[in-house]
């Protein structure tokens, strides 16, 4: 087990039948059911021994639920590192806002690790 900090993030827009997304959509489209606002922090497990093996791209799929100060987000990640290795990422988070949604697209991390590489 290790410490440290993470954050991960894609964006996507649309306009009629197109969609353009941050970072680059390496896994097909984007696709988002719903929408909100809202924020928090969690925690994540992860087959990555390094931190630097959760940079991505990654294919995320996630849910969002927040009513208020009552709130969680699920997501699970998965792709390659830049060894060719198969990584994924299972974050829970506490996510109070106002939001329902359910997600799919590429996303990339910056990760910086305090101490000792993953176990």
């Amino acid at each position: 087990m290790s410490a440290g900090a993470y954050a991960s993030g894609g964006a996507t827009a649309y306009a009629g039948s197109g969609s353009k997304g941050v970072p680059s959509q390496t896994n097909g489209s984007p696709v988002v059911v719903g929408g909100g606002v809202g924020g928090g922090a969690g925690i994540f497990f992860t087959n990555a021994t390094s931190a630097s093996q959760l940079a991505g791209p990654f294919l995320t799929l996630g849910v969002d639920a927040s009513f208020g100060v009552v709130g969680i987000g699920v997501q699970f990640s998965s792709g390659t590192d830049a060894a060719g290795n198969s990584i994924w990422q299972l974050s829970i988070s506490y996510a109070p806002g106002l939001e329902v949604a359910g997600y799919g697209l590429t996303t990339s991390t910056k990760a910086a690790a305090a101490g000792a590489p993953c176990h």
